[in-house]
């Protein structure tokens, strides 16, 4: 085979990989347009990521996309069946879900045909042991879109954060955005919040991991399962009412809290004319039986000087600066020594004076031991009240009153199926008793277990707006 011979071969085969390979590739585009022009509905749902499927006629998802991210780690579920594909990208984010609770998943739906009954699908899409409520958002806007874009959120928590604060607007979008949508719903809807970005709210309290320890082995109830009375019981759907309750007759319901009142006297607040402080009877008069916590406004007096009462009774006479009391008969025409003679009588120096204070004491004193001050005096009135205050900071003033209200979340009345029983809003299944299993366990105070580990948590009172 001569040289021109084998190069014309070569150029042959070449141009034939050339036609093969813009055959497949047109062919490859043909299928993508097909495939584009087959897509149905595009669903998108926020669990702890903001995630978009694109399905065809027969439920097949055909794209997946994370919004926000560039690892696309669904990829996997591609070309399967939408409500397996749902429940696998629940189960990667099965952290996210609680299994006490319901667990809130955005949803919109953008379908050419048959949307409700996708709607329908979606819905009767569950895990096992887990309860999930999907709310349907709708009359997303570019705006949002692009406010999402900005924020690096998804836009369905745009929407539905925007939405939460037209029924509370103490709260801003940009406080909801960045909070799970169970979370965003506790805080407009009971008015509660963590002060502390730092904690994460779960009921009435806010809560941030502090510590990390070990769990212990022992005796426990396997997962899905609930220890009631030494039994573990399999815990199994029940339908939500809608109906609330409290756990005590004393609690009032209000919406979905409970609230309870307790009161107590506020502490008036007194003042005196003069500017100076309001004391306790029991504080002047330490041995007081009567009115002792009554509070008096003490005006005190100068001591003065006592006054004799040589000077002061009718049978007293000062002769010389001295006191002498009398008048006896003159006898003889006379006054025996040591008497005065003054008048018609006779009048003996008084040896024992009495003399007088401004409060009504007196003295029975010898001549030149007449003391120089009486004691000091003290006048007590009632003060002005001024106002009242709570000597608890916990507890509001109402008027003379302080109020302490205590609000928690209010327990949801749950159906349970037959043969279940409720157990504090739990539906147990009578026929899977069983018993305690070698398992994991946490006795650390304030702590759960978490994959294995006991977290454990410093927790705090949630505030209010």
């Amino acid at each position: 085979m001569n040289k021109k011979t084998i190069i014309g071969i070569v150029i042959g085969v070449v141009l034939l990989i050339i036609v093969i390979v813009i055959i497949a590739i047109c062919t490859k585009k043909t299928d993508l347009v097909e495939q584009t022009n087959n897509i149905k509905a595009t669903i998108s749902l926020e669990t702890n990521e903001c995630i978009e499927l694109k399905i065809d006629e027969e439920r097949i998802v055909r794209e997946i996309s994370i919004f926000n991210s560039t690892d696309n780690k669904y990829d996997k579920y591609k070309n399967d069946i939408l409500e397996e594909v749902l429940k696998k990208i629940y189960t990667d984010n099965i952290d996210f879900f609680k299994k006490d609770d319901r667990n809130r998943i955005l949803l919109n739906i953008e379908s050419k045909e048959n949307k409700d009954q996708l709607i329908n699908n979606i819905h009767g899409t569950m895990i096992e042991g887990y309860d999930i409520d999907y709310l349907d958002i709708n009359d997303i806007t570019e705006e949002d879109k692009d406010y999402a874009k900005e924020h690096n959120v998804c836009y369905l928590k745009v929407k539905y954060s925007k939405d939460l604060t037209k029924e509370n607007d103490k709260f801003t979008t940009e406080e909801l955005i960045e909070k799970e949508v169970n979370v965003a719903d506790e805080m407009v809807h009971r008015g509660i919040y963590c002060e502390d970005p730092a904690y994460t709210l779960e009921g009435d309290f806010c809560l941030k991991k502090i510590d990390e320890k070990e769990a212990k082995d022992g005796d426990v109830c396997p997962s899905h399962f609930v220890d009631y009375k030494g039994k573990c019981y399999e815990e199994v759907s029940g339908v939500f009412t809608g109906k609330y309750k409290c756990n005590s007759d004393q609690e009032k319901l209000v919406g979905t809290d409970c609230v309870s009142r307790q009161t107590e006297p506020a502490t008036p607040q007194y003042a005196c004319a003069d500017g100076s402080k309001a004391v306790m009877k029991g504080e002047i008069f330490p041995a007081a039986k009567k009115d002792r916590d009554k509070y008096f406004c003490v005006s005190k007096e100068k001591a003065k000087a006592p006054t004799s009462r040589c000077w002061t009774q009718s049978n007293h006479i000062s002769i010389n600066g001295e006191c002498y009391v009398g008048p006896a008969p003159l006898l003889g025409g006379g006054c025996p020594s040591p008497d005065i003679k003054r008048g018609n009588g006779c009048y003996s120096p008084d040896n024992k004076q009495e003399f007088v204070c401004p409060d009504g004491t007196w003295y029975e004193v010898k001549h030149n031991n007449v003391p120089d001050l009486c004691p000091d005096t003290f006048t007590y009135k009632e003060p002005e009240i001024t106002g009242y205050i709570c000597e608890r900071e916990e507890f509001k003033l109402e008027g003379t009153t302080c109020v302490l209200e205590g609000i928690y979340r209010a327990e949801e009345i749950v159906e349970c199926p037959s043969n279940s029983f409720n157990y504090h809003g739990r539906c147990l299944d009578k026929s899977t008793a069983t018993s305690l299993v070698k398992g994991k366990y946490c006795d650390y105070k304030d702590s759960k277990l978490v994959n294995g580990k006991c977290y454990i948590y410093d927790i705090i009172e949630a505030k209010r707006k």
